[in-house]
């Protein structure tokens, strides 16, 4: 061939390629691996219970209005009369309502994967403003209305969750809570039953709970009340903020021990006591949006499948980084090496993730890394030794992928700065390989090749 030096990279090149999808195809393993950890996740909070919202206590008075309505015939004479009925509810949302709560998270098994679970447990105090003369509204003139059983509801996605029933206490009442609530849509909740006779006292009617939750890896709180106020306290230190407000900054502290945080939300800041009123009387529920909600999202600091996918992003770097020395050095140091050479070489490299995410499964992130890039720096270097003449150049090559494994682990430890380390490691490497290969005369290496 007349330019050998280009054939041989071409095949160098071709072999790259070739590395770089099967690296890939062990990303697919990642993949499945990843797949089935939430489906391991989502067979947990089935059995056990789902990502919890709750939301403030509601009072509803239901009520009913009936009439007589008159039926005539072809004649416009009375046929007969007919008694009709219209329900009703009055709805009064808390004037104000303090939360204070924290969370304990412990995790579930599946087999070889996990999913987040949490206790969270508060104390819930504040107070509804009812008139003692309770303002039912007609639709017919003459009508009569037949008051219901008032209950205080709390709306609730998963009662599965509940640990207990809930201790509460209603201007100084004791109540009983039962699954439920038989209003509208709202089904997904527990509720209270009161007499009508605690309604007429004096206002404000204060009201206090205790109350424990059992969920899966996120908690969300909808503030029904005019003003609300919560507090969340956990010893899980990665906790993310989502929902329709965040936590205040003077009140929310974050360290390796947990994590303290409060909210302060107005009534006028939010349409949950629209949507929830949509629910009472029966068409389209939102009441327990995430977009009304104070959300908090348990994070696992370290995901394993999510890490070994961005390790499997940098694969194509180890394979260009050794090829190219290989072919670096076979053209200086005219030592031939073998495109099955390079073969097993990126086999080693390609073997690095697969054990990774294998071992990772038993052991923790960080030590799983350590086990994989060992074995594999070790058995490269071993081999390298043989190939190249010389225990000392197989060591000089172990040294570097020593390096760039190191690297990379820093890499995936910095999750927030792994843009700028990488394109700044990329940066480097291509520097180092210019001023390594400036004063070469690629001419020469070509008529020696050849």
């Amino acid at each position: 061939m007349k330019n050998p030096l280009l054939a041989k990279a071409a095949v160098v090149v071709a072999l790259s390629f070739s590395m770089i999808i099967v690296i890939n195809l062990v990303g697919g393993v990642v993949a499945e691996r990843q797949q089935r950890q939430t489906e391991a996740s989502a067979e947990i909070s089935s059995s056990y219970s789902g990502a919890q919202r709750t939301g403030s206590p509601i009072l509803v008075i239901p009520y009913a209005e009936e009439y007589d309505q008159d039926e005539y015939d072809e004649k416009h004479q009375v046929k007969r009369t007919v008694l009709k009925r219209l329900d009703h509810q009055l709805v009064y949302f808390p004037t104000e309502l303090s939360v204070n709560g924290d969370a304990t998270i412990d995790w579930k098994h599946r087999g070889l994967f996990r999913a987040l679970v949490y206790e969270w447990r508060a104390n819930e105090a504040g107070a509804f403003s009812v008139p003692a003369v309770l303002p039912y509204s007609r639709q017919h003139p003459n009508s009569r209305i037949l008051p219901g059983t008032p209950s205080l509801i709390v709306p609730l996605t998963d009662p599965r969750g509940l640990v207990s029933k809930p201790i509460a206490t209603l201007d100084g009442h004791d109540l009983v809570f039962e699954r439920g609530s038989g209003i509208g849509r709202v089904d997904d909740c527990i509720h209270a039953a009161i007499p009508l006779e605690w309604l007429t006292g004096a206002t404000p009617m204060p009201f206090s709970m205790r109350i424990s939750l059992r969920g899966t890896e996120s908690f969300g709180f909808v503030p029904y009340g005019e003003s609300t106020q919560v507090s969340l306290e956990s010893a899980w230190p990665n906790p993310s903020f989502t929902g329709a407000f965040l936590p205040s900054p003077q009140s929310t502290h974050i360290s390796k021990i947990g994590f303290a945080a409060g909210w302060e939300v107005s009534g006028l800041a939010t349409s949950s006591q629209s949507d929830m009123l949509n629910c009472l009387i029966g068409v389209q529920c939102n009441g327990l949006a995430e977009e009304q909600a104070i959300e908090v999202h348990f994070i696992e600091p370290i995901n394993i499948y999510s890490l070994s996918n961005r390790a499997i992003k940098y694969g194509f770097l180890f394979v260009a980084l050794i090829f190219s020395a290989f072919l670096l050095f076979e053209l200086v140091k005219r030592l031939r090496i073998h495109p099955a050479q390079y073969l097993l070489v990126g086999l080693a490299i390609a073997i690095f993730f697969l054990l990774l995410i294998s071992i990772s499964e038993h052991l923790e992130f960080w030590l799983a890394y350590l086990i994989a890039a060992s074995a594999s720096t070790l058995l490269i270097t071993v081999y390298l030794a043989g190939i190249l003449g010389g225990i000392a150049r197989g060591a000089s090559f172990g040294v570097g992928l020593s390096i760039l494994y190191g690297c990379l682990f820093g890499l995936l430890s910095s999750e927030d700065n792994a843009l700028v380390l990488g394109s700044g490691l990329l940066f480097v490497l291509l520097a180092a390989a210019m001023l390594t290969t400036r004063k070469l005369d690629w001419y020469d290496l070509q008529e020696r090749i050849a």
